[in-house]
């Protein structure tokens, strides 16, 4: 009776263990092997908000800390090109100038998640709720514009793996579905258009892959 009761357990083991695998996602990142535990990662890109009721584009020269791995999991720590891990200033490039031509943008509720999925039929590293909060960004215009507006950030970027690193790019299916944003007098939608370069924050010569 011991013995059936046994074998009944493992049996019921195996099964769970079938459905947790299946369940698991289909992509990792990986070195070579898919990672089995969080990495440091690092990346440096450009990235440009348009505004295009008001006519106006802003460019970012990004920096993003944080973590890949283990498996298809991923975090977001800091989004930055400043002093601070929640905040970068956006050159103005087209329409009404804000105040020294710089547009702040402060990043909302950091930590974010991420994990590589299908969408769409190619390969995205999708950004959600770190726990904290929806993945947003509070941006501020000051001088004659003098308007302030909090977005939800991009919801994914497309990935291509390259022999040096790997490729993020922001587009079209990067935008919230609710991309417009609300603010003292601003109630539009924005677009978030760009790329960045993936890597390991203290290994970069490694060969990092999104498969």
């Amino acid at each position: 009776m011991r013995l059936k009761t046994l074998g009944a357990v493992l049996v019921a083991l195996l099964a769970l263990g079938a459905v947790v695998a299946a369940g698991a996602s289909a992509h990792a990142w990986e070195l070579r092997e898919p990672l089995t535990k969080a990495e440091a990662m690092a990346s440096t890109g450009t990235l440009q908000i348009e505004v295009p009721k008001e006519h106006q584009k802003f460019t970012c020269q990004i920096r993003e800390e944080g973590t890949v791995g283990p498996g298809a999991a991923g975090t977001i720590t800091a989004l930055t090109n400043t002093a601070s891990a929640k905040e970068f200033e956006c050159e103005h490039n087209d329409g009404l100038e804000c105040t020294g031509a710089h547009l702040k943008v402060e990043v909302k509720h950091l930590p974010w998640d991420t994990e590589l999925a299908t969408i769409g039929g190619a390969l995205r590293d999708e950004i959600k709720s770190g726990g904290s909060g929806t993945p947003e960004v509070k941006m501020s215009c000051g001088g004659s514009e003098n308007w302030w507006t909090e977005c939800y950030f991009a919801t994914s970027v497309g990935i291509t793996n390259h022999a040096e690193d790997v490729e993020g790019t922001y587009d079209e299916k990067s935008d919230p579905l609710e991309n417009t944003c609300g603010g003292f007098g601003f109630n539009q939608p924005l677009y978030y258009i760009g790329y960045e370069k993936i890597h390991l924050a203290e290994h970069p010569e490694e060969r990092l892959k999104a498969v």
